[in-house]
């Protein structure tokens, strides 16, 4: 529904992500290739998991590790995610669909 949305020109794909950023109370980062990202984290984690769950880890810190994703509500993803990297809370940030698949083909590409 909301790539139609965005299709009919109805709502600007930024503005889109702006709102469900704030309706899931997660923030909403438009380019992933700002944040800093652990290369040997995201080494640890098989990048056919990151692409079908369309998720990249990118830091631990105290225990909690900070994911972006294209589906925060993806719960199951982001709990097997903590159980594979041994974390105790996640943290999400969400991005577009697009943009976490760039991150995770700049990042997974790098980190070789």
């Amino acid at each position: 529904m909301s790539s139609l949305l965005i299709e009919k020109g109805l709502i600007a794909e930024e503005e889109l992500y702006e709102s469900l950023s704030i309706k899931m109370k997660v923030p909403y980062v438009s380019s992933l290739r700002e944040e800093k990202a652990d290369l040997k984290l995201i080494s640890r984690v098989p990048i056919s998991f990151s692409k079908k769950n369309k998720l990249i880890p990118l830091k631990i810190e105290n225990g909690t590790l900070t994911v972006a994703t294209s589906d925060p509500l993806n719960h199951e993803a982001l709990d097997d995610l903590r159980l594979i990297l041994g974390c105790r809370m996640v943290e999400t940030i969400f991005s577009s669909e697009r943009e976490v698949i760039k991150a995770i083909n700049l990042f997974y590409r790098t980190e070789r």
